[in-house]
């Protein structure tokens, strides 16, 4: 059974990481300013708020009412606890596509190297991690050829398109547990319970 990749966290942090620098790179170029809701959204995905702390900085920024912030700004919030996570997700993006899939990469990475495997969530996350780093390297092949091409609003317009057809495959043992199945992958066997979710 496969899974759209565009339904899960990590690409909704990812799609919020490309809104959140095409916004500050279109900006002025003196200041590399965020709007404050793409902040708050990315603060409280679940892969990012246990690891940089960012229950105290949303409170911060909604107590002062910051409506744009500056990328010194945030970093002057955190600067109490240091994150790796936090400074890949934050700092200044370049223009050029492949250095922001780069930098995409070194996210998902560090995501990956956070997460275990020792539940079926956990298991499951990898997966959709490593569906999504299928599609950066696939855009790293793309945009390394496709020179013209080379910024990031048209990086986050394919990237839209190219997520949009991507799926997770799921792999299940048939003999144990429940087993997900299509509806035609399951019309010529017999069960003792069928739950149909939506036909």
């Amino acid at each position: 059974l496969e899974y759209s990749a565009r339904n899960n966290p990590i690409q909704f942090l990812i799609n919020r990481l490309f809104k959140l620098h095409t916004y500050a790179n279109g900006q002025s170029t003196n200041s590399y300013t965020f709007y404050y809701k793409d902040v708050l959204e990315v603060l409280s995905n679940p892969f990012v708020e246990p690891f940089v702390k960012a229950n105290e900085m949303a409170n911060t920024i909604k107590s002062d009412n910051f409506t744009f912030i500056s990328h010194r700004k945030l970093f002057e919030l955190q600067k109490e606890t240091k994150s790796d996570l936090f400074n890949l997700i934050f700092e200044q993006w370049p223009s050029d596509a492949l250095l922001a899939l780069d930098r995409i990469s070194d996210i998902l990475l560090l995501i990956k190297a956070r997460l275990g495997n020792d539940t079926d969530a956990d298991r499951i996350t990898l997966a959709f991690v490593y569906e999504i780093f299928k599609v950066i390297n696939k855009l790293k092949n793309y945009f390394s050829i496709a020179e013209s091409a080379n910024s990031l609003k048209n990086l986050y317009a394919v990237y839209k398109q190219v997520i949009d057809s991507a799926e997770v495959s799921f792999e299940g043992e048939p003999l144990t547990g429940m087993q997900i199945m299509g509806i035609l992958e399951s019309r010529t066997l017999d069960f003792e319970h069928v739950i149909f979710t939506s036909v």
